[in-house]
């Protein structure tokens, strides 16, 4: 990870943009897509296409905190509508993992939820998010990977969601 005293490995690089409070540790090679920058969304794809059908992917939103929405336990008592929300909109969703715990290389307070859903095509899919607020935005990061790729690719998801770096000018 960077930060971590140890180099970066030649696959995995840092993606950054003026107007994002953090920079994402991801493969080398993805696709970005900052078209949505004016509105805090950052989209980051996989040059791999799993299955003909689906592109591993990571997802940045980030906008203005809620007020209250500091405290690790506001946070999380918003997360009830999220669920909501994933249950509505997301075939099969099942939701493995939501905790208290830290985002990023300077352990930003934040929560992670591990969740499974199949996409509009049936591909299950599995989906690592971390969310936190810090300096006044709320940013969360999801990251998107075909449910039968885990095995191999577990470690690098928690890399990037622990290898989030917080720009000092995030306000």
């Amino acid at each position: 990870m960077p930060g971590s005293g140890e180099a970066t490995p030649a696959e995995v690089t840092t993606y950054t943009h003026p107007d994002m409070v953090v920079d994402v540790y991801a493969p080398r090679g993805w696709e970005e897509d900052t078209s949505g920058a004016d509105r805090g969304i950052f989209i980051y794809l996989s040059d791999d296409v799993w299955n003909e059908q689906f592109r591993p992917n990571i997802v940045l939103i980030q906008r203005k905190a809620e007020p209250g929405t500091e405290s690790l336990d506001k946070l999380a008592a918003t997360q009830g509508e999220v669920e909501d929300s994933f249950g509505e909109q997301l075939d099969e969703y099942r939701l493995l993992h939501l905790d208290e715990g830290t985002v990023g290389l300077q352990g930003v307070p934040g929560l992670q939820r591990i969740a499974s859903y199949k996409n509009p095509d049936g591909i299950p899919l599995t989906m690592f998010q971390w969310i936190a607020v810090h300096n006044g935005t709320h940013v969360d990061l999801t990251i998107t990977y075909p449910t039968e790729l885990l095995g191999e690719r577990a470690q690098l998801i928690l890399n990037m969601g622990h290898g989030l770096l917080w720009k000092e000018s995030a306000k």
